[in-house]
């Protein structure tokens, strides 16, 4: 039998380590910034074009490479970083596997543009499909600039899979920032298709640029945490708990200057804000670990997100801790002084004065019902005499004066209380006859709510068990979308505007789809970054508006959500938002209504989003029950 294992070819094998490394424009937007920083770059500039899709551009002022280092950066496992294996237990730098470039370089058009500081002449170097096409001397400014063109351009069902622009921009801002908010020292710029997005200048205030990154008005919401013990130094900041919102909003966390995500410690950050957020809030959080670079494995992911710790029990009790105690020193949790409540306030006597036995006052013959027999507080009768036995002696009239109970009600009371001794199970009786004329009629018209969540509808073969809200959302739902394909939903103008603020990032992905956002009723004025919605949809309920508003930006800055996805998910999340809620009660004429419509829909079992209606309760599967 001839051998049947053979050696993959190099672009071969580079191409299937960059379906690991790559997976969209942001991961080569994180490899070559990450880079740019390895090479002691003090600033980076970003230059996108259609999502990175046809270009990316990174420009450094780094340490620059040689000649001989622009031929080995392209080749596989090569890196300035790691020379033994004990290297990879004390990693201070970002990037170390050397897989990075070799990787971009075998799905797109790469050209380098680099100079170290003491030479004269660069290098422009161009790669193509881990080819090298070109290698020339030429004056260039000192540092890198990194040039990917036509990504995926040799492996066209990869990008077939890519989403839309907005989508693609959206990750490749998040790397951006988190970055950014990591390396402050870093002047960053980002510009996509000629606009720019981010300016970022240089700075030593983690808090400015944590506000340059979001806004002017997370400066108020910043609460420092600060710990440091043996096992690891915790410092950054958390979102004061009444700016906490149900999606998942700035949650960062950082080990060592590199990014990662931990559902353990988000737990422990969580725990800590236990009690002063409600339970489907989410607290936001930016908060940087500092501990041995021995201690922890970054080794485990392709993207190195997730990281192992090997204390990693002792830094969540540590974290929950230093933020519990953040929140409490700033006064947001409530605190108790133990001295104060040990003992009474008192003023200290001055100098030679003597110190005084407090005494209290009592009126022994005090009666408060008897005010005629009283004196003015000298505890005798309008004779002069002591009478404290019949001054303490109140009478029937004198309680029911002092608790207030008048004559017409002690009447009431009484004819409610021999109405119960008469029928002791209240009004049940009348509900069991109704429940019998349900269920003896089924074709009747009654309708029965139950706990203000289901509608018992009967029809001639049972009953149907309708959910009131998911049956208005289905309802409203092909009522929108029917109006929403001839014309633009009607809007109803506010008489005191929402006003939002959002940072750059949020505000763009906010004008990409400003068209369909106005469509379906919404209507804003801009004054920077700040927003004011002046125009809602009509049907939206007011106590709603603002959780509306905040899945929405949600969704448009954290989920990905294509163009033409995008109408559906506004549509849908308007229909909840304007639909009948859990624990509203309904009339009989509401009923009938909202179940006589439901069943007009193209598809009354189901929401648009596929969760169940009703539910068939067959008689005859009754009768065999009994």
């Amino acid at each position: 039998m001839s051998d049947v294992i053979k050696l993959l070819p190099d672009h071969i094998a580079n191409q299937i380590a960059a379906g690991e490394v790559i997976q969209r424009p942001a991961s080569v937007v994180k490899e070559l910034i990450e880079n740019s920083i390895d090479a002691g770059a003090t600033k980076v500039d970003l230059v996108l074009k259609d999502a990175g899709k046809t270009l990316i551009q990174v420009i450094d002022n780094g340490c620059g490479m040689s000649a001989n280092d622009t031929h080995l950066a392209f080749e596989r496992h090569a890196t300035s970083k790691v020379s033994s294996a004990d290297d990879l237990y004390a990693l201070k730098t970002k990037g170390f596997r050397g897989e990075a470039l070799a990787s971009i370089a075998a799905i797109a058009h790469v050209e380098l543009k680099t100079k170290q500081k003491d030479s004269e002449l660069g290098t422009v170097m161009a790669v193509e499909g881990s080819e090298i096409k070109s290698v020339e001397p030429e004056l260039v400014p000192e540092g890198s600039c990194f040039s990917v063109k036509n990504l995926f351009f040799n492996v066209p069902a990869r990008r077939n899979f890519l989403k839309s622009d907005p989508v693609e921009t959206r990750h490749i801002v998040e790397e951006f920032m988190r970055i950014a908010l990591v390396h402050p020292e870093v002047g960053f710029s980002l510009y996509h298709n000629g606009s720019e997005l981010h300016k970022l200048a240089a700075t030593q205030n983690l808090r400015k640029r944590i506000v340059d990154l979001f806004g002017k008005a997370m400066n108020d919401k910043l609460v420092p945490v600060e710990e440091f013990t043996d096992i690891v130094g915790i410092s950054g900041f958390v979102v004061k708990p009444e700016f906490a919102r149900k999606t998942t909003g700035e949650q960062y966390l950082f080990v060592n200057n590199r990014f990662f995500k931990d559902r353990y410690f988000h737990h422990a950050i969580k725990s800590a804000f236990e009690n002063l957020i409600p339970k489907d809030h989410q607290p936001s959080y930016f908060l940087y670990f500092d501990v041995e670079p021995s201690s922890i494995d970054v080794n485990v992911h392709p993207t190195k997100t997730e990281i192992k710790f090997e204390e990693d029990r002792s830094i969540y009790a540590i974290l929950k801790s230093s933020v519990r105690q953040a929140l409490g020193k700033y006064n947001i949790a409530p605190t108790l002084d133990f001295e104060q409540e040990m003992a009474f306030p008192h003023s200290q006597p001055k100098k030679g004065e003597p110190i005084r036995v407090p005494t209290i006052q009592v009126n022994p013959d005090y009666n408060p019902f008897d005010t005629s027999s009283i004196g003015a507080g000298n505890g005798k009768s309008s004779s002069g005499t002591t009478s404290r036995k019949s001054a303490l002696q109140p009478n029937k009239s004198d309680w029911e004066a002092f608790y207030g109970v008048s004559t017409s009600e002690r009447q009431d009371m009484e004819a409610l209380r021999m109405e119960f001794d008469h029928n002791p199970k209240g009004n049940q009786e009348e509900e069991t006859e109704e429940e019998d004329k349900i269920v003896v009629s089924p074709d009747t018209k009654e309708f029965i709510q139950l706990q203000k969540k289901y509608i018992l509808c009967p029809v001639k073969t049972g009953f149907f068990l309708i959910d009131q809200h998911r049956a208005h959302v289905r309802i409203l739902y092909d009522e929108l979308m029917e109006q929403f394909m001839l014309q633009p939903i009607a809007s109803q103008q506010l008489l005191f505007p929402i006003e939002k603020d959002m940072n750059i990032a949020e505000k763009s992905f906010w004008e990409s789809h400003a068209k369909q956002i106005e469509r379906i009723g919404f209507s804003w004025e801009w004054k920077e970054n700040h927003i004011s919605i002046v125009g809602v949809p009509h049907m939206i309920r007011e106590e709603n508006m603002e959780e509306f508003l905040d899945e929405l930006i949600h969704k448009l800055s954290v989920e990905d959500i294509d163009a033409g996805e995008f109408a559906h998910t506004l549509l849908l999340r308007l229909s909840k938002s304007a639909a009948i809620r859990y624990g509203e009660s309904m009339q009989r004429e509401e009923m009938l209504h909202l179940t006589e419509q439901l069943f007009q829909t193209k598809e009354p079992g189901f929401t648009p989003d596929g969760k169940r209606v009703l539910k068939t309760i067959d008689l005859l599967e009754l009768t065999n029950d009994f």
